[in-house]
């Protein structure tokens, strides 16, 4: 239900239908919208309406969803063959929670991709949304949009855990009403793997009804898209690298990419590398009472699943310290005694090499090599 405020009707012999004009507000506690492509119902409507025969405008929109809050302006055009856009503004959504409601209310095709991420939490979002329906029925809903998410404590399951994010994300792309293209930036302050926390994520990202991809190949394929438009030159100029993603852990520099195959049994493949990452600073946090390390830590590890049982995971990768004083680590001691060495007064292991695989829960250590001054042990 709406307050009247304003009504104009104009009607002159020989049209084919009168004029209307007019200004409404909802009444808050009567009002309520359920969009057919998108039945997600919003209550206690707020703003104010002004109608112009084939135009609508929808000043400082506000609904409620339980605890989600939206704010937008919303335009709207409707054409005498049926044909309509609707275009939101300024749009904010505070609170909306990943859960099962707004999964049922996505289209097919983003459920897809929803479900391979199989996201948890609540976000944040701000930007422009826009929606038209062709004068085809048959042609389906579009839609078109360009927003920027923050995430707080959101957790992913794309196969591997990725928790606690917090950051933000910018995101663009559109519906065809068959299919979807999205593409954006990561801009995540953090993120926990494995108990391990990596700052400062940055880099280009991928989705449509296939792939999710991260890292070079995403730039690719955005570049691709965008050079079929006209407006294209301007969006797809500056830095043509192949960017990697990008963070930091302990203190080190992270790059990586990957991709997920989206699909009933999901499959997904990661490469990262480590560089100049902290020792002291991992002992520090993972390695109780072993304060006195030293050293740098670089690496690479290569990973590769399908669904979300860790038995299924498999993969490889190196380890190496350099300008390390391993001396303290209790393994070491324990050899050094069976070997009835006395430590030398010089330094310890300077610099180690680990090989290793992945199968399912197990790590395998194919080849381990210690160096130091005074003894090496393989």
């Amino acid at each position: 239900q709406v307050n009247l405020q304003e009504l104009e009707i104009r009607y002159r012999t020989g049209q084919p239908a009168a004029q209307v004009r007019f200004t409404a507000q909802p009444i808050v506690e009567r009002s309520s919208i359920e969009p057919a492509a998108f039945p997600y119902r919003l209550e206690k409507l707020q703003g104010t309406i002004f109608f112009a025969q084939d135009q609508v405008f929808w000043r400082d929109f506000r609904a409620e969803h339980g605890q989600v809050r939206i704010a937008a302006d919303v335009f709207g055009r409707f054409q005498p063959d049926g044909a309509w856009r609707l275009e939101m503004e300024n749009l904010f959504i505070d609170r909306l929670p990943m859960d099962r409601e707004l999964t049922k209310a996505l289209p097919e095709q983003l459920k897809k991709a929803f479900a391979a991420l199989n996201p948890e939490g609540a976000l944040a979002l701000r930007g422009r949304w826009e929606l038209a329906q062709p004068a085809d029925p048959a042609a389906g809903q579009t839609s078109q949009w360009d927003l920027t998410l923050a995430l707080v404590g959101v957790h992913l399951h794309p196969g591997i855990s990725l928790e606690h994010i917090h950051g933000g994300v910018h995101l663009a792309g559109h519906y065809t009403g068959q299919e979807y293209r999205s593409w954006g930036e990561l801009e995540l302050d953090s993120l926990v793997y494995q108990g391990c926390q990596i700052t400062q994520i940055q880099g280009p990202f991928w989705i449509d009804s296939q792939y999710i991809l991260f890292g070079p190949d995403a730039e690719t394929r955005r570049r691709s898209y965008l050079a079929q438009y006209k407006d294209a030159a301007s969006q797809a100029d500056g830095d043509q690298s192949a960017r990697l993603i990008t963070g930091q852990w302990f203190g080190g520099q992270m790059t990586g990419q990957g991709w997920i195959r989206i699909g009933p049994d999901a499959e997904f493949a990661l490469r990262a590398t480590v560089s100049d990452a902290g020792l002291a600073r991992i002992a520090q946090e993972h390695l109780p009472g072993i304060q006195d390390l030293r050293g740098k830590v670089y690496g690479w590890v290569y990973l590769h699943g399908q669904g979300k049982n860790l038995h299924g995971l498999t993969g490889r990768g190196a380890l190496h310290l350099r300008e390390a004083d391993l001396y303290e680590l209790p393994v070491m001691i324990a050899l050094l005694k069976v070997l009835n060495l006395r430590r030398p007064d010089t330094n310890a292991f300077s610099a180690c090499d680990l090989e290793y695989r992945i199968a399912g829960p197990h790590i395998y250590l194919d080849r381990i090599v210690f160096q130091g001054d005074a003894v090496s042990l393989h």
